[in-house]
């Protein structure tokens, strides 16, 4: 019997397994597959225990309750409603499903199409991985630019506050000097009044003798 049709729909379902369902799976299982495919709760494990059972022929293209009742039974409902509506469709349009058995080379799996979905696969991807490469160089450029905008920033703030300070240390060095320089000028403010006061009093002393000695004249 050919089954490429719904081994397509099995691989499809593989991504709508966690790796707890899987597991739970393969448990569930157990009696009905080798071990050797039970210790693998893996994608690849999965594919291959659901193989099995397509090679035992407990699952087929026409009947998929085994493996339906068993996903229902380890309540992973996505995969199971997945298969039901594969399964509904087959009833539903049997002559589609016949025509892709009839001509699988013209409508499912042409090698040129096939082909050319991988070439675009390529395509894609080696276009993402150079659209990322020149992204993380983008960001690497930007990073080195903040990095060296900053430094400068830095740079000129230290300068500036070394310049703040020596402006300071000048202004009180400057506030020192005027203030040294009243304090002379009030010392020499004070000695001059007493020296002022010193030659009044002897002007006075002088004047004194002066009259005094007129006096005596006078008298004799």
């Amino acid at each position: 019997m050919d089954n490429r049709r719904l081994r397509s729909i099995i691989f499809k379902l593989r991504h709508r397994l966690s790796n707890n369902d899987r597991k739970r799976l393969q448990f569930y299982l157990g009696n009905h597959i080798l071990q050797r495919i039970q210790d693998y709760p893996t994608i690849a494990g999965t594919l291959n225990l659901i193989g099995s059972l397509l090679d035992k022929n407990d699952i087929n293209d026409k009947d998929l309750s085994y493996l339906i009742n068993a996903f229902d039974e380890i309540h992973c409902c996505d995969a199971a409603n997945f298969l039901r509506e594969y399964r509904n469709q087959n009833r539903a349009n049997p002559s589609i499903h016949n025509l892709s058995k009839s001509m699988p080379p013209l409508f499912w799996n042409h090698p040129q199409s096939i082909s050319r979905r991988c070439d675009d696969k390529n395509y894609n991807e080696a276009t993402i991985r150079h659209k990322m490469k020149l992204l993380e160089k983008c960001i690497l450029f930007f990073v080195l630019l903040f990095m060296v905008i900053n430094t400068e920033l830095l740079f000129f703030s230290l300068w500036n506050n070394i310049q703040f300070r020596q402006i300071e240390e000048e202004n009180l060095q400057f506030m020192k000097m005027i203030k040294a320089i009243k304090t002379k000028q009030n010392e020499n403010a004070v000695n001059l009044n007493q020296s002022e006061s010193k030659l009044e009093n002897l002007g006075i002393l002088i004047s004194t003798h002066i009259r005094a000695g007129s006096s005596e004249n006078s008298g004799s």
